[in-house]
């Protein structure tokens, strides 16, 4: 069996899972998700007011306090998006752990996350497809790699936020 990066923050009840592609460099050393310094992902999480204090990344399984959880879609690679390959299976055993702990949302924190899930090139926002009750959204990435456009695309964070708490 291959080796977890990091493990998954998962269990019913949830109201959203976040799913990236896998842990970038800085998370596999860390041992926790989305651990670079300058990755927003923490910080934008308590701006949209999903949790009430900005977490710090080794804080990471406290995230199921605030209805959150966590994943990656290769689970047993680490590197950035350009870097990962995901294989087939990598697909089958998210959408497995999605149909099992029944989140009201799916969030992949990338466009790259999403593609790489679904077969083909998504947007931001709503996807319109969803796994059982689970609804999937896009998120643009928190990575300090995707800085160049993240000032055109942080509202899509706000208004998942917004649609978070109405539901």
């Amino acid at each position: 069996m291959p080796k977890v990066i990091l493990p998954d923050v998962l269990q019913r009840g949830l109201r959203v899972v976040f799913c990236g592609t896998a842990a970038g460099r800085a998370s596999e050393k860390a041992q926790s998700y989305y651990a670079h310094g300058r990755n927003k992902f923490w910080s934008v999480l308590s701006e949209t007011g999903l949790t009430d204090r900005k977490l710090a990344p080794h804080e990471f399984r406290e995230v199921t306090t605030f209805g959150i959880g966590l994943t990656d879609l290769c689970k047993d690679v680490a590197g950035s998006d350009h870097e990962v390959r995901p294989r087939p299976e990598h697909r089958v055993v998210l959408r497995r752990k999605i149909e099992e702990n029944r989140p009201d949302f799916l969030a992949f924190t990338s466009l790259e996350a999403a593609k790489r899930f679904v077969g083909r090139r998504v947007g931001l926002g709503r996807y319109e497809e969803s796994i059982g009750t689970t609804s999937i959204y896009v998120l643009p990435s928190t990575s300090p790699m995707a800085d160049w456009n993240w000032m055109a695309n942080k509202i899509h964070w706000w208004e998942f936020a917004e649609r978070v708490r109405a539901s």
